[in-house]
């Protein structure tokens, strides 16, 4: 079995529990991560037998009754320097689960086929340079989008398949966006998945659906089950009709820490109920469909996670319509609630803009009340009141958000702070009426600088820097964008940077606007720092800090840790200001190098990446990564491509950097002079 071939259909299942066929695709394709949370979760607890007895029905676990075929990654030899092949650690087999309840044989037959076949993904790449060149491979819609047909021996192999065993083909998948949840109960004829419950409330999001009837559909549950206070809770329904093939499967591990039980619901309705301390699951075995609910089995409570208890499962069983008939629908009907879905939620969203502009025209008070309830931490925002054009009026200046001016005695929107770069753009006055705004994308690995001239009712874009860590690259902006660019050298993008000397202002804290705010001058810049959290954050007394001289330069930084974070961040100062100097460092080690560890042991991922304590920044020398699919370990320098190593090497040159042990002290404790 090739990666491309895991669990084939999945795409209608939660992503949090399980990934879809395309995802593991090969060759050219791109290859995502598996996601966090362990695979098993899904299935490891997923076994209903069916057993009629007269007219009733008894359910039994057997997992092994939905056994239908094992997984086994394809991983290519890699060898070293010498030629020699580099020990490997392997996967242990996933099992693979019916998700219908039904059609056992004919669904182990087609995993069989798929496990023998195209396991080096020789002919996918066929397939997929075909379609690059103009001339695809003819294979039905559906074939290839539902069953993950590449080829025309899979398109046989199937039909061979559904006509052996009697079954019909499903049709094409039909992927929904999150504003499209209502799309395939209207198109089905359904009024929801739920029963009119009082103090419940349920909302659509995404999901996916064929026309026959098949679907999964993604919700968020809020509602009082006994001891469990849903708040926005996750959960999903897949309901798969019988006389149609169903690729989808689930994925387990051989586990048993969890808890099932058979539970008759007030309608005389059996279901099978599975617990564990990360799942929930809800079975029900119908005469033409099989139906999984699963939902999320946690809540934080004050901060910790709480499990869900078998009382509030039984109660969410009762929650769940299992008498909904799904009728068969057409494209048109189909495409005519899509519209209809996009047409709501663009109102929606004209209406949240409307909304928006109404507030700006409010006053510079009445905005900052609106902004502060729109955010889920109010203390990290902060405010300055400056002039940026010259004109005798202060704009409101919300860093990450909004320039707010005044006009004949009217507030109105001045700027977009987050539209003028990718991502909550951070504010910085700069001489002549110039401001910068910057953004540091880690997720892009880039760094942004616009700048853009103040005029009396607007602001004008002048210039931008993009700078790729990737490449390690400098380009101009044309338009504030990251695509529309010209490379120039570092020489370049300085002096564009240095052309706009900047401004020192100070930011106060969003949560006291309105409130008299005494400036203290601390001499010490830390100190300062320290009392603005101290001050805005009610939780301040559970940051702590240490001090250490990273670089050598005589100056110490200050090392802090977020209450309940696993990273730490380090500051510096620099020309007598606090500036960043590195954050997402997980350990301090021997001779000042800074480790940044991350570990995902439900996929087998791991990173290390080592930095060398710089006159200004961290500054990276290596990194160690396991790759989750081959569980192969690389190796790379700075400015190098990496190379496979063998496992032992790896712990060498991770466990070559000695962790030293830090006294951690509360903000309270700093001297504030």
């Amino acid at each position: 079995m090739n990666a491309m071939d895991l669990m084939t259909g999945l795409n209608n299942v939660r992503d949090k529990f399980v990934v879809s066929a395309g995802e593991f695709r090969q060759g050219e394709r791109q290859v995502r991560a598996l996601p966090k949370r362990k695979l098993w979760l899904i299935a490891a607890v997923i076994a209903l037998a069916l057993l009629l007895v007269g007219c009733a029905v008894v359910y039994v676990l057997r997992m092994q009754s939905l056994k239908v075929g094992e997984f086994s990654f394809y991983i290519p030899t890699e060898y070293d320097e010498n030629g020699e092949v580099i020990p490997m650690a392997s996967h242990e087999p996933i099992t693979l689960l019916s998700r219908q309840g039904t059609n056992m044989e004919a669904l182990k037959e087609w995993i069989a086929f798929k496990n023998s076949y195209d396991q080096d993904s020789t002919v996918m790449i066929e397939s997929d340079l075909a379609m690059k060149s103009g001339h695809p491979w003819d294979i039905p819609e559906n074939y290839y989008f539902t069953y993950d047909c590449y080829s025309p021996e899979m398109v046989d192999k199937l039909n061979e398949i559904v006509e052996k065993y009697d079954l019909k083909l499903l049709s094409t998948i039909i992927q929904l966006d999150r504003y499209e949840g209502s799309v395939p109960l209207d198109s089905l004829g359904l009024t929801g998945l739920t029963y009119d419950e009082p103090n419940v409330q349920v909302e659509y999001e995404d999901g996916s659906f064929h026309l026959e009837g098949t679907f999964h559909l993604g919700m968020r549950i809020t509602g009082d089950f006994g001891d469990w206070q849903w708040e926005n809770g996750e959960a999903s329904v897949r309901y798969s009709l019988k006389d149609y093939f169903d690729p989808s499967t689930g994925a387990m591990l051989e586990s048993k820490d969890y808890d099932e039980w058979d539970y008759t619901r007030r309608d005389g309705k059996t279901v099978l109920l599975v617990l564990n301390e990360d799942t929930a699951e809800i079975f029900a075995d119908l005469p033409d469909a099989f139906i999984t609910i699963d939902l999320d089995s946690k809540i934080l409570v004050d901060g910790k996670e709480v499990p869900m208890t078998r009382a509030a499962l039984e109660q969410l069983a009762e929650l769940f319509d299992l008498s909904i008939q799904p009728h068969p629908t057409t494209m048109e009907q189909v495409e005519k609630y899509k519209a209809d879905a996009e047409a709501a939620y663009e109102a929606e969203r004209a209406a949240e803009r409307a909304e928006h502009e109404e507030k700006y025209a409010l006053g510079y008070q009445a905005f900052v009340n609106y902004r502060l309830e729109k955010v889920h931490t109010p203390e990290s925002l902060s405010y300055i009141l400056y002039d940026l054009n010259g004109d005798g009026v202060d704009e409101l200046i919300i860093n990450g958000w909004d320039i707010l001016s005044m006009k004949d005695g009217e507030s109105y929107r001045y700027f977009n702070l987050n539209e003028a770069v990718l991502i909550a753009g951070k504010f910085v006055p700069c001489e002549k009426g110039v401001f910068e705004v910057y953004t540091s994308l880690d997720i892009f690995q880039m760094f942004q600088y616009n700048y853009y001239q103040a005029n009396p009712e607007s602001a004008e874009f002048l210039t931008g820097v993009v700078y790729d860590t990737k490449t390690d690259k400098w380009y101009r902006s044309l338009d504030g964008g990251t695509e529309n660019t010209q490379p120039i050298s570092e020489a370049e993008a300085r002096g564009i940077m240095d052309a706009h000397p900047q401004e020192e202002i100070q930011w106060l804290p969003l949560v006291k606007f309105g409130q008299p705010y005494t400036y203290v001058a601390y001499s010490d810049p830390y100190a300062a720092y320290i009392a603005n959290v101290l001050d805005r954050f009610s939780n301040g007394e559970d940051f702590t800090y240490t001090l250490m001289d990273l670089n050598g330069d005589g100056v110490q930084e200050l090392i802090i840790k977020m209450p309940d974070a696993q990273n730490m961040g380090i500051y510096t100062i620099l020309n007598g200001e606090i500036k960043d100097y590195a954050f997402g460092v997980t350990y301090i080690c021997e001779g000042n190098i800074l480790e940044e560890c991350e570990i995902w042991d439900d996929t087998g991922r791991r990173y290390y990446g080592f930095y060398r304590c710089g006159a200004e920044e961290a500054e990276f020398i290596e990194k160690v990564v396991r790759d989750p699919y081959t569980l192969y370990w690389g190796h790379a320098f700075a400015g190098q491509d990496g190379k496979t190593i063998r496992e032992d090497q790896a712990w060498e040159i991770i466990n070559s950097y000695k962790h030293i042990d830090l006294t951690m002290k509360s903000f309270t404790e700093y001297p504030l002079r």
